[in-house]
């Protein structure tokens, strides 16, 4: 009974990819990943008031994401997923990392 009243609400794969990760998570981890790389993302100036710091490091975090060619829509809040956009196309969150990832050699 329970699959019949739910078979309405499974989600297929595709959309997942925008409702799923993305959020402040998401560009936590991506900032991660860039530091991973050697690229210095986190705002650590002792002169920024700490209020300040992630939307300091949100402004790294999309400068350098366009130094790659990645253009990403990020939120900030916990329930819209980035968007990511390469050559003016929308790709996977995936697709854009493999996308830098390919610059570095990886």
């Amino acid at each position: 009974m329970t699959k019949d009243i739910l078979k309405d609400e499974i989600l297929k794969d595709s959309e997942l990819e925008h409702v799923t990760g993305g959020t402040v998570a998401e560009s936590i981890d991506d900032a991660d990943r860039f530091e991973a790389l050697g690229l210095h993302i986190y705002c650590t100036d002792p002169g920024v008031p700490l209020n300040d710091l992630y939307t300091e490091t949100m402004i790294v975090l999309q400068d350098t994401y366009g130094k790659f060619g990645v253009r990403a829509m990020t939120y900030g809040d916990d329930h819209r997923a980035n968007r990511y956009f390469v050559d003016g196309k929308e790709v996977s969150r995936e697709d854009a990392w493999k996308h830098i990832y390919a610059q570095f050699g990886k």
